[in-house]
């Protein structure tokens, strides 16, 4: 398997000395609805983990929120609510659209990235 390696820019062979791999994605900033375009993303690196599974391998599946930007500031505002309330509610969604696909398996940690808490 050959995959893009962002830190050299180029397409590389899928090579380990471990039997043990962590697979983090960055995942939505959560400010509207899920929408499809969520769950295609999702959906290809569950693929990717369950292959690499198949394979042999014990994948640890990272995933965060992003629930702090411009949008979510706004959409806070607009509703006049606290911007951890606001993004919570989106985070809740998600996840429980994300079950209703069978994604997210065993070994899948979400974190939520809560950089606006003490």
């Amino acid at each position: 398997m050959r995959l893009f390696n962002t830190a050299t820019g180029k397409k590389e062979d899928f090579v380990l000395d471990s039997k043990n791999l962590g697979l983090y994605i960055c995942g939505p900033t959560v400010y509207s609805d899920t929408h499809l375009g969520h769950a295609k993303s999702y959906v290809s690196f569950d693929v990717l983990k369950r292959w690499l599974g198949y394979r042999g391998y014990e994948v640890r599946h990272i995933q965060n929120f992003t629930d702090v930007s411009d949008e979510t500031a706004l959409g806070a505002s607009k509703e006049g609510i606290d911007e951890l309330e606001f993004t919570r509610k989106y985070e809740d969604e998600f996840l429980e659209k994300m079950k209703c696909q069978k994604t997210f398996t065993r070994g899948f940690n979400f974190y939520l990235y809560l950089s606006m808490s003490n």
